[in-house]
């Protein structure tokens, strides 16, 4: 991942230089505009942390996250209605809070693959797609960033999908027919989906 723009030290770290920070669990409740939410126990590190290891100026005022771009992995991002890879973006005063967290883990096992290893944003007073997966970039900006998460394109191309091929998006439901949730939708849509496969712990 790089780390870069309005700091006096930019840097790239790989995934084992990342899990060097301190990690901590926290017990978040994630919300969603789809209208559901649940507790979910995040292990990762404050992005603060992360931050005050790259210095930045006293110019920065916008933190900007961009997602991995492979359609390889990810087919969504292929759809060309949209101009990807998928960004988003806090104040600099939003990332520094400590609360806002880099996910590493979630339910005491490493971060899956759907819910955007191996680091994904955690800002609990947000809603869910504000929490970018898949980070490969984060850019230090005195200019407010643009967020894919609030464009019109991905939220119809999201909510169409989501409504086309998930029976339910609510915790304790399955699927009818006999479905089992899997990664349908947007990689970054906060839809139960790609938040899990059916945890174990969930219970019809």
């Amino acid at each position: 991942m790089q780390v870069g723009g309005l700091v006096q030290n930019p840097k790239t770290y790989a995934i084992e230089d990342l899990l060097k920070f301190q990690q901590k669990e926290r017990i978040y409740r994630l919300r969603c505009v789809e209208a559901w939410s649940m507790v979910i126990p995040w292990a990762g590190f404050e992005l603060s942390d992360l931050l005050n290891e790259v210095q930045p100026m006293a110019s920065a005022k916008y933190v900007a996250f961009t997602t991995l771009m492979d359609t390889a992995q990810m087919p969504g991002e292929g759809d060309p209605s949209y101009p990807w890879p998928y960004k988003e973006g806090l104040r600099l005063d939003e990332a520094m809070h400590r609360l806002t967290i880099l996910a590493t883990g979630m339910y005491g096992h490493d971060l899956p693959n759907q819910d955007g290893a191996p680091l994904r944003l955690v800002v609990p007073w947000k809603y869910g797609f504000k929490s970018i997966k898949a980070i490969v970039k984060i850019e230090l900006t005195d200019k407010q960033p643009e967020p894919s998460g609030t464009t019109l394109p991905l939220t119809n191309m999201v909510s169409t999908r989501m409504s086309t091929r998930m029976s339910t998006t609510r915790a304790g439901r399955k699927p009818q027919n006999g479905g089992s949730a899997s990664l349908t939708a947007s990689p970054h849509s906060c839809s139960m989906a790609i938040l899990m496969k059916w945890h174990p712990s969930i219970q019809a």
